[in-house]
């Protein structure tokens, strides 16, 4: 990671020659003020991105931080996903949303071609299955950090 923050640094350090020695100054202190945030802002957007990997696949992405080095390893998840719908439509609910959602779902429907039914039982079944919760542990991150 230090590569990643020197070479931001060194970028933002050669803005800062431009403006002459006031200022190359100024970036300066405000690139060593803002060390800490920035790793964390950066370690917060790949826990984002492997949150957001491990919502849309069947495995599951650890981040680990160890010293000075990244890695993501991949687990298998314990339990399989659920098996995909089928198109047996038996089972009914009554559903009662507000009417801007309601247009909501109609314009998204349209847009997909299908109908308002096909697309609730879609976005269910989509929503259903993202949310790994149902068969995996907690998300992990481990490693030190600096505050």
């Amino acid at each position: 990671m230090s590569r990643f923050f020197e070479s931001i640094e060194g970028d933002l350090a050669a803005l800062g020659e431009i403006g002459g020695p006031e200022v190359a100054e100024t970036v300066n202190r405000i690139v060593v003020a803002n060390r800490p945030a920035l790793r964390s802002r950066l370690l917060e957007a790949l826990n984002a991105l492997i949150q957001d990997i491990d919502d849309r696949s069947g495995t599951k992405l650890i981040l680990t931080l160890e010293g000075d080095e990244l890695h993501i390893e991949r687990r298998e998840t314990e339990d399989p996903p659920p098996p995909p719908l089928t198109n047996d439509f038996n089972a009914r609910i009554a559903l009662r949303v507000p009417d801007e959602l309601k247009r909501a779902f109609e314009q998204s429907a349209r847009s997909g071609g299908i109908s308002v039914n096909s697309w609730i039982v879609r976005t269910l079944d989509r929503a259903l299955r993202s949310d790994t919760r149902q068969w995996s542990g907690p998300k992990q991150m481990k490693g030190t950090g600096q505050a």
